[in-house]
């Protein structure tokens, strides 16, 4: 196991604290605001996905870093730290890395779909949320 493979084990699918300080910083009391931007990240999560599966039959190529820049910004945006750390390893191999490389990376981005999802949900469920800017 890499470093980085490694290192992302310690981190949480979803940092909680990066919520609480989002809904803080936007004023989010009923948070209705974090709902909606939860439901367009899974959303564009999940096609970032498929896109990135798609574009690796290609090969290596800057499109694919882009996209995993792009999906990294959400990701860090709502706490999803193994999802943020996987998508800045994607994103400095996507154009010149190994297809073996890339293609592990993108199907670890995909596997940690659920958890993401899960843990975003918890907290939307949660009083907690609520709470954060009261």
């Amino acid at each position: 196991m890499t470093e980085a493979q490694q290192s992302d084990i310690d981190l949480p699918a979803v940092d909680t604290d990066v919520l609480v300080r989002l809904q803080e910083q936007t004023g989010d009391e009923d948070g209705e605001l974090l709902q909606e931007l939860v439901d367009v990240f899974l959303e564009d999560a999940t096609e970032t996905c498929t896109r990135l599966k798609e574009m690796s039959a290609a090969g290596p190529s800057d499109a694919i870093a882009r996209e995993a820049h792009r999906l990294k910004s959400g990701a860090a945006n709502l706490g999803a730290a193994q999802m943020t750390l996987l998508c800045k390893n994607l994103e400095l191999v996507g154009a010149s890395g190994t297809m073996e490389e890339i293609n592990t990376l993108i199907a670890r981005l995909t596997e940690q779909l659920p958890g993401v999802e899960r843990g975003l949900r918890a907290y939307l469920d949660s009083e907690v949320r609520t709470a954060a800017v009261i």
